[in-house]
This record gives C-alpha cells, sequence and structure tokens, in this order.
C-alpha cells in the first residue's frame, strides 16, 4: 500500500513538472513570436552609409550653383537611392535567413512595410513645405493621423489601412486645390465627420455601411470632404466681392485729388518697374536703412481698392481673381554667403514671388 502511494506521488509530481515544462515553452515560443525583428548588421551599413552620402549629395547639389536642383529632382533622387538600398538590403536579409533555416517571421514584414511607409513620409513633408511652404500644416496632421491608422491596422482584424491611405491622399492632393481657408473648412468637416463616421463603419457588421466593402473607402472620402469643401464655397460666395468690370491705370489713380468711395481696379501693365523695399534684422545684424529693389512686372496685374485702400484681391493677366491674404506671397528661393579678398563678406539673395488660388 505504502509503495502504490508513493508511486502515485512521484507520477503527480513528474505530471507536474510535465506541464509546468509545456507552459515554460510555450511562454518561451510566445515570447519569441512576439519579439522576432532582429535588424541584421548590414542593415546599419547599409542605410547608415547611404544616409551620410545622400545627406551630403543633396546639400552639394543645393550649394552648387551651376546645377539645378529642383523639388521634382530632390523627389526622384531620394526615391531612386533609397528605394535601391532598400531592395540589396531585402536581398541581404533573405539570403542570411535562409543560411540560417529561418524565415522573415510576420511582425517583422510588417514593420519594415512601417519603416517604408516613414521613409516616405519624410520625403513627402520635404517635398511638401518646398511646393506648399505654410499652407502645408494640414496636411501634417492628416498624413500623421493616416500613418498612425495604418500602423494600427496592420496588426488589426479591422479594415483601417485603406482609411488611412485615404486621409493621406487627402493631405497631398487638397494643398494643390484649395487655399489655406479651404483646408481648414476641409480639416474640421474631416475630423467632424469623417473620423466619427469612421467609428461607425467599422462596427456595422452588415449593410452598406459596412468598412470592410470595396466602394465603402470612396463613400467615406465624399462624406468626409464634401461638407468642408462645401462651406467654404459658401464662405467665399458670402464674402465674395462684385469687382467693378472697367479699370484705372495707376497714373489715373495717383492723380485723384481724394480717395475715392467704394471699389476701384487699378490695372498695372507688364514692364511697369515696381520698387521692392527690403531690410534685415536679427542677432548678428542691424537693418540699417532699407533698401529698394526695382522689380519689373512680366505679366499685369490688377488691384481691387475699396474707399481708396488695398482690400486684398487681385488678378494677375485676365486671371481668375485671388485674395493676397490666402496663401504665403514671397519666399526665399535661394540664399547663398560667400566671402573672397575681392568683394569680402556678401550674400546672395533669390525671392520668390507666388501668385495664390482662388
Amino acid at each position: 500500500m505504502i509503495m502504490n502511494t508513493e508511486n502515485r506521488t512521484e507520477k503527480t509530481l513528474d505530471s507536474t513538472m510535465d506541464a509546468e515544462k509545456c507552459l515554460e515553452d510555450i511562454r518561451t515560443m510566445m515570447t519569441t513570436g512576439h519579439k522576432s525583428i532582429r535588424i541584421e548588421k548590414h542593415t546599419f551599413f547599409y542605410w547608415g552609409i547611404t544616409g551620410a552620402l545622400l545627406t551630403a549629395l543633396i546639400a552639394f547639389l543645393y550649394r552648387n550653383t551651376a546645377i539645378h536642383m529642383n523639388t521634382v529632382a530632390y523627389a526622384v533622387l531620394c526615391v531612386v537611392v533609397l528605394g535601391l538600398v532598400g531592395y540589396f538590403d531585402y536581398r541581404k536579409t533573405r539570403k542570411i535567413r535562409s543560411s540560417q533555416d529561418e524565415s522573415v517571421s510576420f511582425i517583422q514584414v510588417k514593420m519594415t512595410k512601417i519603416w517604408w511607409l516613414l521613409i516616405g513620409t519624410a520625403i513627402l513633408f520635404n517635398v511638401g513645405l518646398m511646393v506648399y511652404s505654410g499652407t502645408f500644416v494640414y496636411s501634417i496632421w492628416f498624413v500623421l493621423i493616416g500613418i498612425a491608422i495604418i500602423i494600427h491596422g496592420s496588426f488589426s482584424t479591422e479594415p483601417l489601412a485603406k482609411f488611412g491611405f485615404a486621409l493621406i491622399a487627402i493631405g497631398v492632393v487638397l494643398p494643390a486645390l484649395l487655399p489655406y481657408t479651404g483646408l481648414t473648412w476641409v480639416a474640421i468637416s474631416v475630423y467632424g465627420f469623417g473620423i466619427p463616421l469612421l467609428g461607425f463603419m467599422l462596427y456595422q457588421k452588415t449593410g452598406f455601411w459596412q468598412a470592410n466593402k470595396v466602394y465603402a473607402v470612396i463613400v467615406w472620402l465624399v462624406i468626409a470632404v464634401v461638407p468642408g469643401y462645401a462651406a467654404y464655397k459658401i464662405e467665399s460666395n458670402i464674402n465674395k466681392i462684385d469687382v467693378p468690370t472697367t479699370s484705372i491705370s495707376l497714373a489715373e489713380y495717383m492723380s485723384q485729388p481724394t480717395p475715392q468711395k467704394g471699389l476701384q481696379v487699378v490695372h498695372i501693365p507688364a514692364g511697369t518697374i515696381v520698387p521692392l523695399k527690403l531690410s534685415a534684422k536679427g542677432d548678428l545684424i542691424d537693418d540699417g536703412m532699407p533698401i529698394e529693389l526695382p522689380l519689373t512686372l512680366n505679366k499685369s496685374i490688377e488691384f481691387v481698392l475699396e474707399n481708396g485702400k488695398l482690400n486684398g484681391v487681385y488678378r494677375v493677366e485676365q486671371g481668375d481673381w485671388s485674395n493676397i491674404s490666402s496663401q504665403q506671397i514671397l519666399r526665399i528661393n535661394d540664399l547663398f554667403i560667400d566671402i573672397n579678398a575681392q568683394k569680402g563678406l556678401n550674400m546672395d539673395t533669390q525671392l520668390g514671388l507666388l501668385p495664390t488660388r482662388k
């Protein structure tokens, strides 16, 4: 009887130890699965050296006045160089894993896509700031929220990725179509209507509003963007000024004894020299006396005056009327500082005057 009891005790202990070992093996396997991402040594060399060389090359191209480095050239250069190093990195990683009889884990595949998404976003932000300047502020928010949704969707059963890409598309496309005021209304609409609607659609199991339907992202885009665009057009029509159809010359305007009441259009023809007064001030410099830079108009321009003062409405040639406050007008395209024995210290600056959209 005593022997049987001892045998049963030993078997129970063995069973308990086997169960604990199995649980430990399961925990180890789960930890390995959750922490299955490994960046190979060559990846740091590939991307580090490429980043250094690309940064140096871009800086050289922008400094070298003999080479025209514009926004398109910058984007193409980044995409080509980073795309090539990414391809070689991918091939090298696969080769190493294959030689070790391993495969690239599911999580690492997802994280690699996220890396590419972030790299593409960095290029997009640079290009956007070059092209749109301050107008790109809303786009940054759209793109970042879109990226967050895509990353979340990579590890979720919910069909979030396509809505994240839709938000990125809004941030990329709309600054080329709308001024700052229009983007403000669209942002209000996307946040106020689009985001709550997305939450509603994700939890619809059946029916038209299901988020996993093929057409769902189109429906979402329309409902998210159209109210904001409609509000912008309504506001524009309310604030629209009935511009006179006839105009007067600058000489006629200057010959008027007193400012005229109401609206007037002043026409300034191409070839007119317009003095631009410039001054600069900072920690290292004092502005001194402002200088006048004579600018020659390449195209005719018309300004609207209200009660003898500019109200911000203008148009170039016979184009659409625009508001001068709707977008940044003046920006520095290039700034070159040099010092030499003949001229000493000097700075060369190129300014850009940007016509605004209606």
